[in-house]
């Protein structure tokens, strides 16, 4: 049976890619007959180009693969999809370092405090070397008032 890879999928939309399927376009309509008279189905797109297929639906992700093994058409395989989002990552990685920062000075400074100092002192060696013109040191400057603002914003 031929292999549906799940991509992507967000609530209301699913992604599938059919590698082996690529460029057969008589493959993807078969597929689009298939699945337009399926009530849970709002809207696809099919693009044989990429051999993809996106499904639009009210219904959770899981009730859509469902009624995609049902069909049988495909094998639908899926991939471990990571709900983390890269905001949590860099997220995680700024609380460990902001937690290294105030223990080596005592809780003097946070990672906040650092960046605006490191920035404004770029910003500073930048003016040293008679760089004017450049915008480094006038957008570290910008950055080092919009890192301590924000950082001031919450004590």
């Amino acid at each position: 049976m031929i292999e549906a890879l799940v991509v992507h999928n967000i609530p209301g939309r699913i992604r599938l890619k059919i590698d082996s399927k690529k460029g057969n376009k008589s493959f993807f309509d078969k597929v689009m007959d298939s699945l337009v008279g399926i009530k849970e189905i709002q809207k696809i797109e099919i693009n044989p180009t990429t051999g993809s297929i996106i499904i639009y639906s009210n219904e959770s992700s899981d009730s859509i693969i469902r009624l995609m093994k049902e069909q049988k058409l495909f094998h639908i395989v899926e991939k471990n999809i990571s709900t983390r989002r890269i905001h949590g990552s860099f997220k995680g990685a700024y609380n460990e370092i902001d937690k290294k920062i105030k223990t080596l000075t005592a809780g003097e400074l946070n990672l906040a405090d650092a960046a605006f100092l490191g920035l404004l002192g770029m910003g500073i060696y930048q003016i040293q070397r008679g760089n004017f013109t450049a915008p480094a040191w006038y957008t570290a400057f910008w950055y080092a008032m919009n890192v301590f603002l924000k950082s001031t914003d919450k004590s």
